[in-house]
This record gives structure tokens, C-alpha cells and sequence, in this order.
């Protein structure tokens, strides 16, 4: 049995249990005493997981603050916009075109910054290259002999999703698929994102292609969550509590700050890089084992002191 590293004497636990068993096994008048040993421990792990979830954190943030922290109002539903070709623009029409596209959203839901106005993170979008191609969404869902070719820029780019939707805090995002070629249909589409004030709950829900409902029951496709507008509007810390037909990288009771932001990468293989999303954050990865798939996270603006804190928002991404 693997045990968790942050607390090592569990293992010690377990051992005399398994003796005590192997000892009184047909000796029935015994064998309350292990049952009654392995109640204890469960009770006990039940009781260090409370613990854990509740336990100070002392998180020393690493990502600047941002321009605007997220202030939602009301109940709304909100449209999500399409992906664009963002090639051969510079980061200033870019980033223009981003203010411009919050202001609106602002206008359309009742959104605001806490205070002050809109601003896009120099952290977040300081990096992008007005010289540098982005890498496009092709190379979501197809195979290597795209990469370091004029393919993989072509068309709509991957980091437009996200950047065209700045209230969209968690956004899906697929691990490179291994297909001969990438069509529409094999790509997540939103079907609905809409935001609940009662609950202070967002709830993001994507079509999962019938292409991978069609996978293998036994396969368990990789996705990550992309946290590039918690970052921006303000809201980077997270701690994703629960998944439904969902495998989590980390603990339920972990708080982790999220980093994303946009730079020149080289990870299209092209020449001189390409802008892309960055950094990989193993706590944001997930495996699916089923749909449909839930998974549930907290958002806070400042360090909570433990992952039992109650959320700024609280956010659910729905795969179906």
C-alpha cells in the first residue's frame, strides 16, 4: 500500500493488523480484535485527512498581482466566444482587442473589477512576441509529423480560446492526441457556461466528441485545466476538492498557486518558437475514466489559510 510521504507512521499501522489476521485466522473468537483494529484505523486516516484539509498552509505567493480582481453580480448565462487566427498580429492589437472583450463581457453580465479598470496582466501576456506565429488548435488532435511544420500555426490559434474568453477561470484543455488528421468534430466545444451568484459557482460545460466516447472503456484519456484568466482576473490560488469519473494528480486537501501565462515557446517544433501557452502544472491534470466527468474547484484571490476555506468562487467543468 502506497502511502502518503506527509504522514509516514500510517505504515507502521498496517503491519500488525496483517500479523494480527494471519495469527487468529479460524480462531473466531478473535476475530473481533483485528476488525476491530481495522476500524480504528480507518477511523484514524478519516481523522488525518480532516486534519490535513484543515492544516495552515503558509502559501508565499510567486505570481504578481494582477490589474483587476473578478467581481461577478449577478446570475447569467455566458457566451463564449470563437476561437480566432491571431497570426500577424502584434501583442498590442492582441492585448487591445482582449481589454475591449472584457469591457463587453463587463457590459453583458454585470462583471467588474473590484477596483479600478481592466488591465491584462503584464505577467500573464507580457511575453508574447509580436514576431513570433502562434501555434493553432490543429495541434490539439494531431500527430507528430505536424509538429515543425507550417501546419501546425495554420488556422484559428490554440491560446484564443482563452484569451477571446476572459471569464472563463478554468477552461479544458486536451493532451496532444495521437490522429491522422484534425477535424472539428473531434474537438471539446462548450455547450453551456453560466454563473450561479447564490452559490458564487460557475459551471462550464464542454460536448465531449463522440470520437473519444467511442475510445477503448480500459483507456483513460489525459486533459488538463487551463488557469490562464484565473491568473489574469485574479484569482490564481486553487484547490480542486472533488471529480466525478475523474482521476486528480494531487490530494483533495492540497492548495496550489497556478502560473499560467503566454510566451515563445518550442514546443511546435518550429523554428525560432511559436507563442504558446506555458507552464505544464501536474496538479491541474486529470484523467478521465467515464462520462459523463465532474470536476469541482475553489478559486481565491489570496492564499486561504487551508483547503476547507470557503471559496471567492467556486467552479465546476462538466464533461459530457
Amino acid at each position: 500500500m502506497k502511502v502518503d510521504s506527509q504522514f509516514p507512521r500510517i505504515q507502521y499501522i498496517f503491519s500488525p493488523i496483517h500479523d494480527n489476521l494471519e495469527l487468529m485466522r479460524g480462531n473466531k473468537r478473535l476475530l473481533l480484535i483485528p476488525i476491530t483494529m481495522a476500524v480504528c484505523v480507518v477511523a484514524l486516516g478519516t481523522t488525518l485527512l480532516i486534519i490535513a484539509s484543515n492544516q495552515s498552509l503558509n502559501i508565499d505567493p510567486k505570481v504578481p498581482p494582477s490589474n483587476c480582481t473578478l467581481k461577478m453580480s449577478d446570475s447569467t448565462n455566458i457566451k463564449i466566444a470563437d476561437w480566432t487566427d491571431l497570426n500577424g498580429l502584434s501583442k498590442n492589437q492582441i492585448l487591445s482587442d482582449r481589454t475591449a472583450r472584457v469591457k463587453k463581457y463587463f457590459d453583458t453580465t454585470g462583471a467588474s473589477c473590484e477596483e479600478g479598470k481592466y488591465q491584462p496582466s503584464e505577467y500573464v501576456f507580457g511575453r508574447i512576441s509580436d514576431d513570433k506565429p502562434w501555434i493553432g488548435k490543429n495541434s490539439i488532435c494531431s500527430t507528430e509529423d505536424l509538429f515543425g511544420t507550417d501546419k501546425v500555426i495554420e488556422g484559428e490559434s490554440e491560446e484564443s480560446a482563452y484569451i477571446n474568453n476572459p471569464l472563463m477561470l478554468l477552461a479544458h484543455e486536451t493532451v496532444y492526441y495521437e490522429l491522422d488528421s484534425c477535424d472539428e468534430e473531434q474537438l471539446y466545444k462548450v455547450e453551456s457556461f453560466r454563473y450561479d451568484a447564490p452559490e458564487r459557482r460557475f459551471t462550464l460545460t464542454y460536448r465531449v466528441p463522440e470520437f473519444f466516447k467511442d475510445i477503448n472503456a480500459d483507456v483513460i484519456v489525459s486533459q488538463l485545466l487551463n488557469g490562464t484568466n484565473a491568473v489574469d482576473m485574479g484569482y490564481p490560488f486553487v484547490n480542486i476538492y472533488d471529480a466525478q469519473n475523474a482521476i486528480i494528480a494531487n490530494p483533495r486537501y492540497s492548495v496550489h498557486e497556478m502560473s499560467n501565462f503566454i510566451h515563445v515557446g518550442t514546443s511546435c517544433q518550429v523554428e525560432g518558437g511559436c507563442n504558446n501557452g506555458s507552464p505544464f502544472q501536474s496538479f491541474l491534470k486529470l484523467d478521465i475514466t467515464g462520462l459523463p466527468a465532474k470536476i469541482s474547484a475553489k478559486l481565491w484571490h489570496n492564499p486561504p489559510r487551508s483547503a476547507s476555506d470557503d471559496a471567492d468562487y467556486y467552479y465546476d467543468v462538466i464533461l459530457r
